[in-house]
């Protein structure tokens, strides 16, 4: 069954109730977060090398020089990651006071051992380079400044930065506590604790978009000095926490770019600044990488995400080692023509060494030893609900997708046949004659009825005490609710999946079976399906095409349900169908299958799709709502390779274009550019020709149509006028 034919069936059914889950579960937009992303790695080493550059710049003149000037705007690029990245971290966690001090715990375990390494260190340059040069002493900080710095307080406290970029560090603790606090606080007027719906998302505008504007208000009406209070770097560093937010699915991507358009257009027309048009500017690149599914391997290139590693040591490190060559050309008289020849690729390579130094020697154990430090994380009471008659296994989410062992089953395994079925009373004799007329044995079938209120019931009564024949009735969700109690109640080393008014061809249970023997590494084995009327009579006969993961992302191939068989293992790994896509989630149960093992299209007719009056039309934006969550939220997708990632993205788009839920050319065309743009393998001569060519006339000739009718129904009416 395609997912259009499941959603008609899903519309035919009680709706289901909504979900309460946030739009991230664990395990699910948390794979976002999980391991190294190459592209912001890349990113990190790109604002270091910035910010670098910067501070070489007096010794670069021309416009050399004002170009390297404006490398302190790679400390926008900086918070913009930052806050990218700390709102990734907490995507699926409940903020507790607990998880406030657990969470600084581990971001100062991570932080603190270089910050301070480097505070001793030029500690004792003062105190060395003093005694060598009593003559000219530099000031030394005092015990009280130390503590200051220790604790991120010296600016606050009007203590000054031992090392100049020290204030950048500061500005950033304080946005830490402060986003987990305000987090913590709309979370505890959240429904389910995590989402930002109802209440808990009015309080998230209110703050977090208050705190946006008295941001812009912090220099020109409150005139709050620089680098000193969070407020003035706001801006900068929500920007990258409303992307993360956007690609977990938390926020709806228009409210993303609504925020991102206005602060720009202040930034730019209200009040000059350019360090939010930086960090915006970021935040949008890594938006269309997220997007795109290449923030794992964007700008993968060796070197630069190897310093994108080193880049928080590279930071603490460049100034201060620049400033001590500096000092040290001076001592010795050097020339200033050759200052630059020397300072600056001494300066980085030395820097570059100490960093790596830092990082080797300090950085990275630190990093290990946080994790040991895992922030709790809620239990999401909705994973303990019981069903009235079997209990339900819903979707599970993996690390990444691990192949699923297949076991050895016997020479004659049990079939496993689920029939979902509200009030398909008119044709569920005919989809049970199918199956009982296979002449398979044992063969075990679920009709799991949603309280139907036509025949069914006496239906499945006249089929008695038919042999491996269960049935049962009572109220449910819908079509997935039923799928998954028939599912969690299967015996069988084989399941399918077959709707109540389909049917299987002769032989096409003892034809999957010989399939699956033959060959014991394939776990989903599918085949072609045959059109019928609601008499019966053929209408057209599907040929699937070739299957591949791509082509099923690129809509180039589909699964369809009731010609599709697959091993009890996958299910035992994978779960059943999601109840949040009820218009897609044979599509998402396939997809998950296909990431975890060897999947097999034979080239025979295995069903009959049967198309009735009966099957009413869902909303096509539902299926591509539907489509779009499964494809956003899907754990599998993140961790796959690049072009499969880019390939179910382009898919997004080619179902606009397919179901076109606006009825529109225009609307058609343009999805079919972005899945262009996206995966330019997508694109194909067929569609271009329909929408470029074939479309317009016929719109054009409708359009000639309806003229005609106005002109000649208006020439009738004035002749009966003129008559009477």
């Amino acid at each position: 069954m395609s997912s259009m034919q499941l959603a008609n069936d899903a519309a035919a059914q009680p709706e289901p109730a909504p979900s309460l889950r946030p739009a991230g579960r664990a395990g699910e937009t948390l794979q976002i977060a999980a391991g190294r992303m190459a592209f912001i790695d890349s990113m990190r080493a790109l604002a270091a090398l910035a910010v670098f550059a910067f501070h070489i710049r007096p010794f670069v003149d021309g416009f050399a020089g004002q170009f390297v000037g404006r490398g302190w705007l790679g400390v926008q690029v900086f918070f913009a990651i930052s806050g990218f990245v700390i709102a990734l971290s907490v995507a699926e966690s409940r903020i507790s006071p607990a998880y406030v001090v657990r969470f600084i715990l581990r971001r100062s375990i991570r932080l603190d051992p270089p910050y301070w390494c480097v505070i001793a260190v030029t500690v004792c340059l003062l105190i060395a380079s003093n005694a060598v040069r009593s003559d000219r002493p530099l000031p030394l900080p005092g015990p009280a400044a130390i503590g200051a710095h220790l604790l991120y307080l010296q600016d606050l406290l009007g203590y000054g930065d031992i090392v100049d970029i020290f204030w950048s560090l500061c500005i950033e603790f304080q946005f830490y506590l402060v986003f987990i606090v305000l987090l913590g606080f709309v979370q505890a007027l959240s429904a389910d604790g995590c989402s930002l719906r109802g209440k808990a998302g009015f309080a998230a505008i209110v703050l977090f978009s208050g705190l946006g504007i008295a941001s812009f208000l912090s220099g020109p009406i409150f005139k709050l000095p620089p680098k000193i209070y969070f407020l003035t770097y706001w801006n900068e560093f929500f920007v990258g926490v409303l992307c993360a937010w956007a690609l977990h699915g938390r926020i709806r991507a228009g409210w993303c770019a609504s925020y991102f358009a206005v602060a720009a257009a202040a930034a730019a027309f209200v009040h000059w600044n350019l360090e939010v048009l930086t960090a915006i500017a970021t935040a949008i690149v890594i938006f269309s990488f997220g997007k795109l599914g290449t923030l794992q391997h964007g700008l993968a290139w060796r070197p630069l995400t190897m310093l994108g590693r080193m880049s928080y040591s590279f930071y603490l490190v460049h100034t201060l080692v620049l400033s001590r060559l500096t000092r040290i050309l001076e001592r010795s008289g050097a020339s200033s023509d050759i200052k630059p020849y020397i300072i600056i690729p001494a300066g980085f390579a030395i820097s570059l060494a100490v960093a790596g130094l830092l990082y080797w020697l300090v950085e990275r154990p630190c990093v290990r030893l946080s994790k040991r430090f895992k922030s709790p994380r809620g239990v999401d009471p909705l994973m303990d609900k019981q069903l009235s008659t079997v209990s339900i296994q819903g979707p599970q989410e993996f690390a990444r997708a691990e192949r699923v062992e297949l076991r050895p089953f016997p020479d004659r395994p049990l079939v496993t046949v689920i029939v979902p079925s509200y009030n398909q009373g008119k044709f569920i004799r005919k989809t049970l004659e199918s199956i009982f007329d296979q002449n398979y044995e044992p063969l075990e079938v679920l009709v799991i009825d949603g309280a139907s209120r036509d025949e069914t019931l006496d239906v499945l009564k006249s089929f008695g005490a038919r042999p491996g024949l269960k049935w049962v009735s009572e109220p449910d969700r819908g079509v997935v609710e039923a799928v998954n109690k028939g599912l969690a109640a299967a015996q069988g080393d084989i399941l399918a999946i077959q709707s109540s008014d389909d049917c299987y061809t002769t032989g096409a249970i003892a034809r999957a079976v010989r399939e699956f023997a033959e060959n014991p590494r394939v776990g989903l084995i599918y085949g072609d399906t045959v059109k019928i009327d609601e008499h019966g009579n053929d209408l057209s006969r599907q040929r699937i095409g070739a299957y591949s993961l791509e082509n099923l992302f690129l809509l180039k191939t589909w699964i369809p349900q009731p010609s599709a068989f697959f091993r009890r293992e996958l299910f035992d790994a994978i779960g059943g169908w999601n109840e949040r896509i009820p218009y897609a989630p044979d599509t998402d149960f396939w997809i998950r299958m296909a990431f975890r093992t060897e999947v097999r299209k034979l080239d025979e007719y295995l069903s009959q799709r049967r198309v009735h009056d009966a099957q009413r039309d869902v909303h096509a934006a539902r299926i591509v709502r539907d489509y779009d969550l499964m494809i956003e939220q899907s754990a599998d997708i993140r961790q796959a390779a690049g072009h499969l990632q880019q390939a179910a993205h382009a898919g997004k788009h080619l179902l606009r274009v397919r179901y076109n839920p606006h009825n529109s050319d225009w609307y058609a065309a343009w999805a079919l550019i972005r899945a262009a743009w996206i995966y330019p393998r997508s694109l194909r001569w067929k569609d271009i020709v329909r929408y470029s060519c074939i479309q317009p006339v016929r719109r054009c000739g409708s359009r000639v149509k309806r003229s005609l009718r106005k002109m000649l129904a208006g020439g009738r009416v004035k002749a009966e006028t003129l008559g009477s």
